[in-house]
């Protein structure tokens, strides 16, 4: 079982997230896999009710940056991102992680590194993926590692 944290951005700043339908590849993400439990979504648009989201996954709308208290939080960065640790590859990433927290479109700021992981994607060259985008491929990878 894990938690997933997302931000919900206006369309102006990414495409990708500020708009309803996108929560709906959220969902079919968090399916692929069957053990996400709660969602937290950073919202800075103003969304009344997430629509989308599996009716089976706790789904909280916060404003603020998240308390994650005591459990392990694995961030998704960019590969060639400087996180306080070095981040590791998705395909040597075991999943062993309480949370996965996806950043805002901006990359994430040098405070807001508070993950136990960092996690990038290996890709050619440097391509930035947006979050809803990554997502898929993360489910979808602890899927294949838990067997879950």
């Amino acid at each position: 079982m894990a938690k997933v944290c997302i931000y919900y951005q206006p369309y102006d700043i990414d495409t990708f997230s500020g708009n309803p339908e996108r929560l709906y590849a959220w969902s079919y993400a968090f399916q692929s896999v069957g053990d996400i439990t709660d969602l937290k979504i950073i919202d800075s648009v103003g969304i009344s009710y997430p629509t989308g989201i599996s009716s089976s996954i706790k789904t909280e709308v916060i404003k603020d940056f998240p308390d994650f208290g005591n459990e392990t939080v694995t961030q998704l960065v960019c590969p060639w991102n400087q996180p306080p640790k070095e981040s590791i590859s998705l395909w040597n990433f075991d999943h062993d992680t309480d949370w996965y927290f996806f950043g805002p479109a901006s990359g994430w700021k040098e405070e807001e590194y508070i993950g136990d992981n960092y996690v990038h994607i290996p890709t050619h060259g440097n391509t930035e993926f947006h979050s809803l985008h990554v997502g898929t491929v993360v489910m979808t990878h602890r899927y294949k590692t838990l067997n879950v």
